[in-house]
């Protein structure tokens, strides 16, 4: 999370937004081997979680798609009031509120998560289910 606290490049806060997805995929993909109240708890939050990473990604799209635009608006003579510069104000605040909650007490239950309790869980029954399905 140091490259999305420190804003290094963009691509931290879409590598940690894919990971949300992607936990919370595998959470649905092992259901019925996950316990219950901990699929259901990990579900809410990775998508509490994966709602603010999305608010920074989405703007950060907006305003990679602007710079494009500027780079071509040549293309546009007749348009006088195309965006002379980007503009990261309306970026500030989704990225403080992700920060905050990076920092927060509440995230620590997700920092401190210890799955090593599921590694005993058997995946043997679900195994056949799978290969039937042809998943």
């Amino acid at each position: 999370m140091p490259g999305i606290k420190r804003d290094i490049d963009t691509e931290f806060v879409h590598q940690a937004r894919v990971s949300t997805r992607r936990i919370r995929s595998a959470l649905r993909y092992f259901h019925g081997v996950v316990p219950e109240r901990s699929a259901a708890y990990f579900e809410g939050e990775f998508k509490w979680l994966g709602g603010l990473f999305g608010a920074v990604r989405d703007l950060d799209v907006f305003l990679l798609n602007l710079l494009r635009f500027n780079g071509r608006s040549h293309a546009f003579p007749r348009r006088r009031d195309r965006p002379s510069r980007t503009d990261e104000r309306h970026r500030r605040e989704p990225l403080k509120a992700l920060w905050d909650a990076l920092e927060s007490p509440g995230i620590e239950p997700l920092r401190a998560a210890s799955f090593s309790s599921w590694r005993n869980l058997s995946l043997r029954g679900h195994a056949r289910h799978w290969q039937e399905d042809g998943s």
